[in-house]
């Protein structure tokens, strides 16, 4: 499990997801509201739905530069370009999309006593890529197909590169 997970609040705009995606290196963030509850999870997917599903070449345009921009860091920090555009943009657009609008609220969860073979069964049960570890209803990590891979192919490694010597 990872234990270092990237949050974002549900106003938080596409742009600065897109950022957080690229930062991160990251497929997915969880939602979280006001009193640290799980709201939902916006992932990749998402994002490119909501891109696809935008019709303004313009808009197209600025939400590409836009995802290649550095994340807002700062409490006080205003990202000039997208406040620039945002306010021209109907709400209705990609650039003026908010977490909330893009999230999936159906997120499978798991508890911390759950074995990998659990968590790799439910990814498989429900098509997905990673699942969320809550602890009295608080994110605490967050489990990926990647991180169920790790082990195998370690292990793999020592298993057969024991051989080869």
């Amino acid at each position: 499990m990872e234990r270092h997970v990237t949050t974002v609040g549900p106003d938080a705009k596409l742009h600065e997801i897109a950022a957080l995606f690229e930062q991160e290196k990251v497929g997915g963030l969880p939602v979280i509201g006001d009193r640290g509850e799980l709201l939902g999870v916006v992932s990749q997917t998402d994002l490119a739905r909501a891109v696809a599903e935008a019709e303004d070449d313009e808009i197209l345009e600025a939400v590409a530069d836009l995802a290649d921009a550095e994340p807002l860091r700062g409490v006080d920090e205003e990202d000039e370009e997208a406040n620039e555009l945002a306010p021209n943009l109907p709400k209705d657009r990609p650039l003026a999309l908010s977490a909330r609008s893009l999230m999936s609220e159906s997120v499978v969860t798991a508890k911390e006593s759950e074995t990998a073979g659990e968590l790799a069964a439910r990814m498989l049960e429900h098509g997905i890529h990673r699942v969320i570890v809550l602890r009295d209803h608080a994110v605490v990590g967050v489990v990926t197909t990647t991180d169920l891979l790790r082990p195998v192919v370690e292990y793999e490694g020592r298993l057969f590169g024991a051989r080869a010597g």
